[in-house]
Protein backbone atom coordinates (compact mmCIF):
# COMPACT_ATOMS: atom_id res chain seq x y z
CA UNK A 1 0.00 0.00 0.00
CA UNK A 2 2.28 2.68 -1.24
CA UNK A 3 2.05 6.32 0.26
CA UNK A 4 2.58 9.78 -0.41
CA UNK A 5 3.84 11.22 2.70
CA UNK A 6 2.58 14.65 2.02
CA UNK A 7 -0.59 13.28 2.00
CA UNK A 8 -1.73 15.04 -1.59
CA UNK A 9 -2.55 11.51 -2.97
CA UNK A 10 -3.49 9.29 -0.22
CA UNK A 11 -5.98 9.98 2.48
CA UNK A 12 -4.07 8.66 5.23
CA UNK A 13 -5.62 6.50 8.39
CA UNK A 14 -5.20 7.32 12.07
CA UNK A 15 -4.45 5.97 15.18
CA UNK A 16 -5.40 2.22 15.79
CA UNK A 17 -6.67 1.99 11.80
CA UNK A 18 -3.20 3.08 10.61
CA UNK A 19 -1.45 0.83 12.62
CA UNK A 20 -4.08 -1.91 11.20
CA UNK A 21 -3.33 -1.20 7.55
CA UNK A 22 0.55 -0.81 8.42
CA UNK A 23 1.02 -4.51 9.55
CA UNK A 24 -0.15 -5.64 6.04
CA UNK A 25 2.57 -2.96 4.48
CA UNK A 26 5.24 -4.35 6.64
CA UNK A 27 4.80 -7.99 5.86
CA UNK A 28 4.74 -7.38 2.29
CA UNK A 29 7.44 -5.62 1.99
CA UNK A 30 9.36 -7.62 4.35
CA UNK A 31 8.41 -10.30 1.68
CA UNK A 32 9.52 -8.28 -1.52
CA UNK A 33 12.84 -6.83 0.24
CA UNK A 34 13.98 -10.61 1.66
CA UNK A 35 12.56 -13.17 -0.02
CA UNK A 36 12.01 -11.18 -3.46
CA UNK A 37 11.45 -14.91 -5.08
CA UNK A 38 8.33 -14.86 -3.55
CA UNK A 39 7.26 -12.53 -5.88
CA UNK A 40 8.84 -13.89 -9.06
CA UNK A 41 4.98 -16.97 -9.58
CA UNK A 42 2.94 -13.82 -8.10
CA UNK A 43 4.32 -11.58 -11.39
CA UNK A 44 3.78 -15.35 -13.73
CA UNK A 45 0.34 -15.50 -12.43
CA UNK A 46 -1.06 -11.70 -12.73
CA UNK A 47 1.24 -11.15 -16.13
CA UNK A 48 1.24 -14.51 -17.43
CA UNK A 49 4.79 -15.10 -17.44
CA UNK A 50 7.07 -18.12 -16.63
CA UNK A 51 9.76 -16.22 -14.99
CA UNK A 52 12.06 -17.86 -12.77
CA UNK A 53 13.81 -16.16 -9.62
CA UNK A 54 17.34 -16.21 -11.53
CA UNK A 55 15.48 -14.02 -14.08
CA UNK A 56 15.58 -11.02 -12.11
CA UNK A 57 17.48 -8.30 -12.84
CA UNK A 58 17.05 -5.82 -9.87
CA UNK A 59 14.98 -4.86 -7.05
CA UNK A 60 14.55 -1.21 -7.39
CA UNK A 61 14.49 1.41 -4.94
CA UNK A 62 10.59 2.42 -3.72
CA UNK A 63 11.15 5.76 -2.78
CA UNK A 64 10.49 8.88 -5.02
CA UNK A 65 10.78 12.65 -4.34
CA UNK A 66 8.48 14.82 -5.70
CA UNK A 67 7.93 18.77 -4.59
CA UNK A 68 4.80 17.63 -2.78
CA UNK A 69 6.49 15.21 -0.53
CA UNK A 70 8.07 11.37 -0.88
CA UNK A 71 6.28 8.63 -2.52
CA UNK A 72 6.89 5.10 -0.98
CA UNK A 73 5.77 2.17 -3.27
CA UNK A 74 5.75 -1.63 -2.43
CA UNK A 75 7.93 -3.35 -4.76
CA UNK A 76 9.47 -2.65 -8.09
CA UNK A 77 11.45 -5.36 -9.86
CA UNK A 78 12.99 -5.18 -13.23
CA UNK A 79 13.01 -8.97 -14.55
CA UNK A 80 14.72 -9.44 -18.01
CA UNK A 81 14.72 -5.72 -19.14
CA UNK A 82 11.22 -4.97 -17.90
CA UNK A 83 9.59 -3.48 -14.88
CA UNK A 84 7.14 -4.98 -12.52
CA UNK A 85 5.10 -2.79 -9.70
CA UNK A 86 2.74 -4.45 -7.40
CA UNK A 87 1.00 -2.38 -4.73
CA UNK A 88 -0.41 -4.46 -1.88
CA UNK A 89 -4.03 -3.12 -0.59
CA UNK A 90 -6.18 -4.10 2.32
CA UNK A 91 -9.42 -2.95 0.88
CA UNK A 92 -10.72 -1.35 -2.16
CA UNK A 93 -10.70 2.48 -2.88
CA UNK A 94 -12.10 4.74 -5.29
CA UNK A 95 -9.14 6.88 -5.44
CA UNK A 96 -6.76 3.67 -5.64
CA UNK A 97 -6.13 3.74 -9.70
CA UNK A 98 -4.99 7.85 -9.17
CA UNK A 99 -2.65 6.75 -7.02
CA UNK A 100 -1.40 3.69 -8.76
CA UNK A 101 -0.65 6.15 -11.96
CA UNK A 102 1.17 8.38 -9.59
CA UNK A 103 3.37 5.53 -8.57
CA UNK A 104 3.87 4.47 -12.25
CA UNK A 105 4.41 7.92 -13.59
CA UNK A 106 7.10 8.43 -11.00
CA UNK A 107 8.77 4.90 -11.59
CA UNK A 108 8.76 5.29 -14.99
CA UNK A 109 10.24 9.03 -15.37
CA UNK A 110 13.24 8.11 -13.24
CA UNK A 111 13.78 5.47 -15.19
CA UNK A 112 13.66 7.38 -18.13
CA UNK A 113 16.27 9.50 -16.62
CA UNK A 114 18.91 6.79 -15.61
CA UNK A 115 18.60 5.42 -19.53
CA UNK A 116 18.95 9.04 -21.14
CA UNK A 117 16.01 9.33 -22.74
CA UNK A 118 13.72 11.93 -20.45
CA UNK A 119 11.46 12.73 -23.14
CA UNK A 120 10.06 9.55 -23.79
CA UNK A 121 8.86 6.94 -20.83
CA UNK A 122 7.39 3.70 -20.71
CA UNK A 123 4.77 2.78 -17.78
CA UNK A 124 5.95 -0.40 -16.13
CA UNK A 125 3.58 -3.19 -15.56
CA UNK A 126 1.42 -2.90 -12.62
CA UNK A 127 -0.93 -4.56 -9.85
CA UNK A 128 -2.48 -3.91 -7.46
CA UNK A 129 -3.33 -7.49 -4.89
CA UNK A 130 -6.27 -6.63 -2.69
CA UNK A 131 -6.01 -8.39 0.61
CA UNK A 132 -9.83 -8.15 1.13
CA UNK A 133 -12.43 -7.72 -1.84
CA UNK A 134 -16.29 -8.47 -2.67
CA UNK A 135 -18.77 -8.54 -5.73
CA UNK A 136 -17.76 -4.88 -6.04
CA UNK A 137 -14.14 -5.02 -6.48
CA UNK A 138 -13.08 -4.36 -9.98
CA UNK A 139 -10.79 -6.81 -11.98
CA UNK A 140 -9.11 -3.60 -12.93
CA UNK A 141 -8.35 -0.43 -12.59
CA UNK A 142 -8.63 2.01 -15.36
CA UNK A 143 -8.25 5.91 -16.19
CA UNK A 144 -8.74 7.67 -18.82
CA UNK A 145 -6.07 10.52 -19.28
CA UNK A 146 -6.95 14.05 -21.83
CA UNK A 147 -4.23 15.57 -23.26
CA UNK A 148 -4.54 19.13 -24.33
CA UNK A 149 -4.63 18.15 -27.97
CA UNK A 150 -7.71 15.89 -27.03
CA UNK A 151 -5.39 12.39 -27.50
CA UNK A 152 -7.22 10.04 -25.28
CA UNK A 153 -4.67 7.60 -23.14
CA UNK A 154 -6.51 4.94 -20.88
CA UNK A 155 -4.62 3.79 -18.57
CA UNK A 156 -5.12 0.17 -16.86
CA UNK A 157 -3.72 -1.58 -14.36
CA UNK A 158 -4.24 -5.22 -13.52
CA UNK A 159 -6.06 -6.52 -9.76
CA UNK A 160 -5.53 -9.76 -7.97
CA UNK A 161 -7.52 -10.71 -5.48
CA UNK A 162 -6.03 -13.12 -2.27
CA UNK A 163 -9.55 -14.48 -1.92
CA UNK A 164 -10.26 -15.75 -5.05
CA UNK A 165 -7.38 -18.78 -4.83
CA UNK A 166 -7.92 -21.88 -2.36
CA UNK A 167 -5.31 -22.67 -0.35
CA UNK A 168 -4.55 -26.07 -2.80
CA UNK A 169 -4.48 -22.97 -5.74
CA UNK A 170 -2.13 -20.74 -3.56
CA UNK A 171 0.60 -24.30 -2.99
CA UNK A 172 -0.12 -25.40 -6.69
CA UNK A 173 0.77 -22.12 -8.21
CA UNK A 174 3.35 -21.14 -5.64
CA UNK A 175 2.16 -18.10 -4.68
CA UNK A 176 3.41 -18.07 -0.96
CA UNK A 177 3.47 -14.81 -0.71
CA UNK A 178 -0.50 -14.85 0.00
CA UNK A 179 0.06 -17.11 2.98
CA UNK A 180 0.12 -14.68 5.32
CA UNK A 181 -3.03 -13.00 4.60
CA UNK A 182 -5.01 -16.51 4.34
CA UNK A 183 -6.59 -15.66 8.05
CA UNK A 184 -8.70 -12.81 6.09
CA UNK A 185 -11.02 -14.48 4.27
CA UNK A 186 -12.48 -15.97 8.22
CA UNK A 187 -12.15 -12.64 9.75
CA UNK A 188 -16.00 -12.08 9.28
CA UNK A 189 -17.00 -15.42 11.04
CA UNK A 190 -14.49 -15.27 13.94
CA UNK A 191 -16.93 -14.99 16.60
CA UNK A 192 -19.12 -18.31 14.89
CA UNK A 193 -15.62 -20.21 14.59
CA UNK A 194 -14.73 -19.02 18.14
CA UNK A 195 -17.80 -20.47 19.33
CA UNK A 196 -17.82 -23.76 18.05
CA UNK A 197 -15.69 -26.27 18.68
CA UNK A 198 -16.17 -27.84 15.05
CA UNK A 199 -15.37 -24.57 13.50
CA UNK A 200 -12.34 -23.72 15.72
CA UNK A 201 -11.20 -27.71 14.84
CA UNK A 202 -11.46 -27.34 11.54
CA UNK A 203 -9.53 -23.67 11.43
CA UNK A 204 -6.71 -25.22 13.52
CA UNK A 205 -6.33 -28.22 11.08
CA UNK A 206 -5.87 -26.06 8.33
CA UNK A 207 -3.36 -24.36 9.34
CA UNK A 208 -1.69 -27.13 10.24
CA UNK A 209 -1.72 -28.70 7.26
CA UNK A 210 -0.67 -25.02 5.52
CA UNK A 211 2.60 -25.65 7.75
CA UNK A 212 3.03 -29.25 6.61
CA UNK A 213 2.87 -28.21 3.16
CA UNK A 214 4.49 -25.01 3.00
CA UNK A 215 7.42 -27.21 4.85
CA UNK A 216 7.29 -29.67 1.97
CA UNK A 217 7.76 -27.41 -0.19
CA UNK A 218 10.57 -25.46 0.68
CA UNK A 219 12.79 -28.70 2.45
CA UNK A 220 13.75 -29.93 -0.29
CA UNK A 221 15.55 -26.80 -1.71
CA UNK A 222 16.90 -26.44 1.65
CA UNK A 223 15.41 -23.05 1.78
CA UNK A 224 14.72 -23.86 6.19
CA UNK A 225 15.56 -20.02 6.53
CA UNK A 226 12.66 -19.06 4.18
CA UNK A 227 10.50 -21.33 6.35
CA UNK A 228 10.72 -20.16 9.43
CA UNK A 229 10.35 -16.19 8.04
CA UNK A 230 6.98 -17.04 6.37
CA UNK A 231 5.87 -19.27 9.41
CA UNK A 232 6.64 -15.28 11.56
CA UNK A 233 4.79 -13.58 8.81
CA UNK A 234 1.88 -16.09 8.82
CA UNK A 235 1.80 -15.74 12.93
CA UNK A 236 2.47 -11.75 12.74
CA UNK A 237 -1.14 -10.95 10.55
CA UNK A 238 -3.12 -14.44 12.24
CA UNK A 239 -1.86 -12.03 15.62
CA UNK A 240 -3.16 -9.39 14.41
CA UNK A 241 -6.48 -10.51 12.84
CA UNK A 242 -7.68 -12.70 15.92
CA UNK A 243 -6.94 -10.05 18.88
CA UNK A 244 -9.39 -9.96 20.12
CA UNK A 245 -10.39 -13.80 19.67
CA UNK A 246 -7.38 -14.32 22.52
CA UNK A 247 -8.33 -18.21 22.53
CA UNK A 248 -8.27 -19.06 18.72
CA UNK A 249 -5.14 -16.17 19.00
CA UNK A 250 -3.00 -18.74 21.08
CA UNK A 251 -4.03 -22.13 19.64
CA UNK A 252 -3.05 -20.71 15.92
CA UNK A 253 0.32 -19.53 17.36
CA UNK A 254 0.99 -22.99 19.54
CA UNK A 255 0.67 -24.38 15.95
CA UNK A 256 2.72 -21.79 14.16
CA UNK A 257 5.47 -20.66 16.87
CA UNK A 258 5.87 -24.76 17.81
CA UNK A 259 7.34 -25.11 13.94
CA UNK A 260 9.22 -22.03 14.50
CA UNK A 261 10.81 -23.09 18.02
CA UNK A 262 11.26 -26.87 16.43
CA UNK A 263 13.57 -25.82 13.49
CA UNK A 264 15.46 -22.95 15.02
CA UNK A 265 16.60 -25.70 17.40
CA UNK A 266 17.59 -28.25 14.34
CA UNK A 267 19.30 -25.43 13.06
CA UNK A 268 21.63 -24.63 16.31
CA UNK A 269 22.23 -28.56 16.94
CA UNK A 270 23.74 -28.30 13.51
CA UNK A 271 25.30 -25.16 13.83
CA UNK A 272 27.10 -26.54 16.95
CA UNK A 273 28.36 -29.52 15.16
CA UNK A 274 29.58 -27.64 12.34
CA UNK A 275 31.27 -25.47 15.06
CA UNK A 276 33.46 -28.53 15.94
CA UNK A 277 31.48 -30.30 18.41
CA UNK A 278 31.07 -33.90 17.14
CA UNK A 279 32.36 -35.25 20.10
CA UNK A 280 30.40 -35.26 23.29
CA UNK A 281 26.52 -34.90 22.82
CA UNK A 282 26.14 -33.51 25.90
CA UNK A 283 28.13 -30.44 25.37
CA UNK A 284 26.29 -30.01 22.07
CA UNK A 285 22.72 -30.04 23.89
CA UNK A 286 24.03 -27.98 26.25
CA UNK A 287 25.32 -25.27 24.02
CA UNK A 288 22.15 -25.49 21.93
CA UNK A 289 20.00 -25.17 25.11
CA UNK A 290 22.22 -21.81 26.25
CA UNK A 291 21.45 -20.78 22.78
CA UNK A 292 17.85 -21.03 23.04
CA UNK A 293 18.06 -19.38 26.76
CA UNK A 294 20.31 -16.42 25.47
CA UNK A 295 16.80 -15.83 22.68
CA UNK A 296 14.47 -15.98 25.23
CA UNK A 297 12.46 -19.16 25.00
CA UNK A 298 10.96 -20.22 28.07
CA UNK A 299 12.42 -23.87 30.23
CA UNK A 300 8.57 -25.31 29.24
CA UNK A 301 9.10 -24.50 25.64
CA UNK A 302 12.91 -26.08 25.42
CA UNK A 303 12.18 -28.98 27.90
CA UNK A 304 8.96 -29.78 25.29
CA UNK A 305 12.07 -30.12 22.51
CA UNK A 306 13.05 -33.24 24.37
CA UNK A 307 15.67 -32.01 26.37
CA UNK A 308 15.69 -33.30 30.23
CA UNK A 309 15.61 -31.23 33.40
CA UNK A 310 18.91 -32.05 34.09
CA UNK A 311 20.46 -30.81 31.07
CA UNK A 312 18.68 -27.76 30.92
CA UNK A 313 19.53 -27.50 34.81
CA UNK A 314 23.71 -27.64 33.44
CA UNK A 315 23.37 -25.26 31.00
CA UNK A 316 21.84 -22.75 33.23
CA UNK A 317 24.26 -23.29 35.67
CA UNK A 318 27.20 -22.57 33.25
CA UNK A 319 25.40 -19.62 31.84
CA UNK A 320 25.13 -17.98 34.57
CA UNK A 321 29.03 -19.07 35.83
CA UNK A 322 29.95 -17.73 32.62
CA UNK A 323 28.08 -13.78 33.42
Amino acid sequence: MGKNQSGSAKKQPAGKAAVRTMIFDDVFRTMAQKMPQLMVPLINEVFGKKFVAEDIDAQLRNEFMEEEGKIVTDSIFRIKGHLYHIECQSVSDRTMVIRMFEYDFAIALEEAFINGSPYEIRFPESCVMYLRSDGNTKDSLQMKVIMPDGQICNYTTRVIKVSDYTKEEIFQKNLLCMLPYYILRYEKELDVISASAERTKELLEEYRNMVSRLWEELEPMDKSAMYVDLIRLIKDISDHVLRNSQTLKKEVAEIMGGKILELESERLLKAGRQEGWQEGRQEEKKEAIIRMIKKHYSKEQILDLGYTESEYQKAEEQLLTSV
